[in-house]
């Protein structure tokens, strides 16, 4: 190796905000809390998280977190899900809120049991944070616990979670048909 290689590795790792890099929202994700689980077995219940800027693309599942077994919380009808502070990173240019939302997987269905919208600026940077959940009825199911700081994204990353929502599209449209 170079001096010259080790010198631009060395200044890559001091100044990642560099042009092989862009500003990302950054959410380590640690627990769901008192969550309602819709249907009886909970063997085959899975939640996972998915994180967007804009309400229009919702629905591509780019950012999101891999799916996670619940196990049994404080009353029968409520499960607590450990996330185990995996990292979801969103590309940042400056919108003012991210929207998280959480999804139930039974079995093939996804059903959104709620969803969060932060506002950016507000939110306490590299601290766990309580949330709660709200429900489309616009009711409380359960609480999120996460943490929230702003860094980046390299563009590999980003490639490979656009790449990963193309090939979920083209199943997605696959099986319409």
């Amino acid at each position: 190796m170079s001096s010259g290689d080790m010198m631009h590795g060395v200044q890559r790792m001091l100044n990642p905000a560099g042009a092989e890099f862009v500003k990302a929202a950054v959410f380590r994700l640690r627990r769901l809390e008192d969550v309602p689980i819709a249907s009886g077995a909970m063997s085959r219940v899975a939640y996972s998280l998915v994180a967007y800027f804009d309400p229009a693309t919702e629905n591509y599942g780019v950012y999101h977190s891999h799916p996670r077994y619940p196990h049994q919380g404080t009353a029968g009808h409520l499960v607590n899900c450990d996330l185990d502070g995996e990292v979801v990173k969103i590309p940042w240019q400056g919108e003012p809120y991210v929207f998280v939302k959480i999804v139930e997987h039974v079995n093939q269905m996804e059903t959104v049991v709620g969803r969060l919208k932060l506002h950016v600026e507000s939110l306490v940077r590299d601290h766990p944070l309580r949330v709660n959940i709200i429900s489309d009825r616009n009711n409380i199911c359960g609480t999120v616990i996460f943490e929230f700081s702003v860094g980046h994204m390299s563009f590999e990353e980003m490639r490979d979670a656009q790449d990963k929502a193309l090939r979920s599209a083209t199943e997605r449209r696959s099986m319409e048909y």
